[in-house]
């Protein structure tokens, strides 16, 4: 299904920003289908970004995710200024603008454009959620998440950052020795993710049945501009956080498909 950038930006304008001077951008450009404007991949995506820049405005900053998840066991270097993202061609496109700025964690990293950059991505915890991360810096920003063809089920990297907060029993910090290149310097150091216990079998619930059946208890709701084959959807922080961390106060478990049937992490070490 095609679509043009003025049906793109007509659904843009349907976005309720309440305010907020963030944004997190998440995409899958394919699921909206093929965009007609545009004589180059460059120049779509730059039709693209122009149009969700002018709806949020200069004064807000743009963040999206620039992982590089799949260089884990592979390859132990963070190249930081040429490193590609791995989260699609609109984020590399983000991540290349002038002036945006890229955190220092080697797979879990975040790329922003806008006034608030340097606050978001400076000096970062080692770690991929928690207390100073990129995350917990936007939700300090009352931040809003948009999501171009891409559904809340399958984009909610949020709850992660409340399981480090919660520190809900199916994960462990686990540690990845790196070497760093920076246009300053190289130097070595250890990096932490939120890694699950493979053997206890963890299986997120991607139905998110818990979590949007509280948001909506709340009196709080996803928001959903059709365009193209698909959508764009958006939401608070601030509220889809509240929801998530009300399932696991009540129920460490209530993220998972079912609580794990191997509880290695419930031995005495």
């Amino acid at each position: 299904m095609a679509y043009t950038i003025a049906e793109f930006k007509d659904a843009l304008d349907k976005i309720e920003l309440w305010g907020t001077r963030s944004v997190y951008l998440t995409s899958r450009m394919m699921s909206l289908g093929f965009l007609e404007d545009g004589d180059t991949k460059e120049d779509k995506l730059a039709l693209l970004y122009n149009a969700v820049r002018e709806r949020v405005g200069e004064d807000t900053t743009i963040t999206c995710s620039t992982a590089n998840w799949s260089e884990i066991n592979v390859s132990y270097v963070f190249d930081h200024a040429n490193q590609p993202s791995r989260e699609g061609a609109l984020t590399e496109y983000v991540r290349r603008l002038p002036g945006a700025l890229r955190s220092v964690h080697p797979f879990v990293n975040y790329s922003c454009v806008g006034p608030l950059a340097k606050q978001i991505t400076e000096n970062v915890s080692k770690h991929d959620f928690g207390p100073d991360s990129v995350f917990d810096r936007l939700m300090g920003l009352d931040t809003v998440q948009i999501q171009l063809g891409l559904t809340p089920t399958r984009a909610l990297t949020l709850l992660h950052h409340v399981e480090f907060l919660r520190g809900v029993p199916y994960r462990y910090h686990k540690e990845f020795p790196f070497t760093v290149i920076t246009k300053e310097k190289t130097y070595q150091d250890c990096f932490y993710t939120n890694a699950r216990f493979l053997s206890s079998e963890v299986r997120q619930d991607y139905t998110r049945k818990n979590i949007f059946g509280t948001l909506e208890r709340l009196g709080y709701k996803i928001g959903e501009a059709p365009v193209g084959a698909a959508a764009i959807y958006y939401f608070r922080w601030s509220e889809m956080f509240q929801a998530i961390d009300e399932v696991i106060k009540n129920d460490p478990y209530g993220l998972l498909e079912s609580p794990p049937k191997e509880r290695m992490y419930a031995t005495t070490m």
